[in-house]
């Protein structure tokens, strides 16, 4: 949701206020994801990154790192990269689809 709120050019202001509406939903239960993973290929990692660690910082969410792993065999990484065209309603041979590196 972040990462999306930020990619729609949300400010900070506006996400907090969309975190804390989620945060009101599960009682305090909330547990933001920092990506270890180095995503080149998504601009807005960085971004994304710093915003959750200030949302954790600020109103004491738990902070979870992840290095994303989707596929453990070589021959997975087609298939996978099918899925994610797919979720980002791209087609496979879109030059601006994502890929894993």
């Amino acid at each position: 949701m972040i990462a999306t709120q930020l990619m729609k050019g949300q400010d900070y202001e506006t996400i907090v206020q969309l975190v804390g509406r989620l945060d009101t939903t599960m009682q305090g239960k909330i547990i933001v994801e920092y990506c270890v993973q180095d995503y080149a290929l998504v601009p807005l990692a960085q971004q994304i990154n710093e915003t959750v660690i200030k949302l954790a910082d600020e109103y004491h969410y738990m902070l979870t790192c992840a290095n994303n792993y989707h596929y453990i065999k070589a021959d997975e990484q087609e298939p996978f990269e099918i899925a994610l065209a797919i979720k980002d309603q791209k087609l496979y041979q879109d030059r601006d689809r994502r890929k894993v590196v």
